[in-house]
């Protein structure tokens, strides 16, 4: 899988309302990727 940040207005409050997880019906909250990969621990 490859993810990249999105452009800044997705980010925002508005776009992240209009477009984030639950707009999908996904049950979680946005969370960046480069949060994401923070917790991922490489080998």
């Amino acid at each position: 899988m490859v993810g990249v940040p999105a452009p800044s207005q997705w980010r925002s409050e508005k776009g992240i309302e209009l477009m984030g997880p639950q707009h999908f019906g996904f049950d979680f909250d946005y969370v960046p990727i480069e949060d994401l990969q923070g917790r991922r621990q490489l080998d």
